[in-house]
């Protein structure tokens, strides 16, 4: 589930609607995360005023997911501290880095190795996805490992990552329940579009959550 999270970017001039409106799209995928199992993967960039990790942790913690729940937190920007202290909850928790921000190696290198991954974010970020070889070689001679027992170990981690876990199946009726809340189908990023300045998407308004979609459910 993701790319979903909390993101200062997206606050400009502290504009408490749009946290809001990131917080419950948030609290909606970690509801359908926890329901079907899947995989949750978390934008999280902080600022001064807005501490994305703790707020997010909060948030699944009180929302009783699993502390084994597999979690990947994408280009991670952070400090090591914070990352260690994450991890004493989410203990299956993947860190990915980009060779976009050379800045966090030191963290990389510092990291539990089963916590660790690499990413191109291509197009976006990476210039393609062969970009994160270098990362890679890096990366191990930080570490002092051998570049193959590096990646053998990340893609060991990503197997176990994209596993989806056990779980009850009366999940779901909370899930539907919150739907009901947006205007339209959270899935659709027009939900964004009208909070969030210049941004841009093709996608096409939905309609409201209809009978015929919690009946199907």
């Amino acid at each position: 589930m993701g790319e979903t999270g909390l993101c200062s970017k997206w606050m400009k001039e502290k504009n408490p609607v749009r946290l809001h409106l990131q917080q419950k799209l948030l609290h909606f995928h970690i509801l359908v995360s926890k329901a079907s199992g899947l995989p949750l993967i978390l934008h999280l960039r902080s600022n001064e005023g807005l501490d994305c990790l703790r707020t997010t942790s909060n948030m699944l913690e009180k929302e009783g997911l699993p502390y084994n729940h597999p979690i990947m937190i994408h280009c991670y920007k952070g400090q090591l501290e914070e990352a260690n202290a994450w991890l004493t909850k989410w203990t299956e928790t993947l860190f990915s880095f980009n060779v976009y921000f050379a800045e966090t190696l030191p963290v990389a290198a510092n990291l539990p190795l089963s916590n660790l991954t690499v990413e191109s974010d291509a197009p976006y970020l990476g210039k393609d996805p062969t970009s994160t070889h270098t990362l890679i070689e890096q990366l191990a001679a930080l570490r002092q490992v051998s570049v193959q027992h590096l990646k053998l170990a990340m893609l060991s981690n990503m197997l176990r990552f994209l596993q989806p876990s056990l779980v009850a199946s009366d999940n779901w009726p909370k899930v539907f329940e919150f739907a009901k809340s947006f205007a339209r189908k959270p899935t659709d990023m027009s939900v964004v579009s009208r909070h969030v300045r210049h941004f841009t998407t093709t996608t096409r308004p939905q309609l409201k959550w209809s009978e015929t979609d919690l009946e199907n459910y």
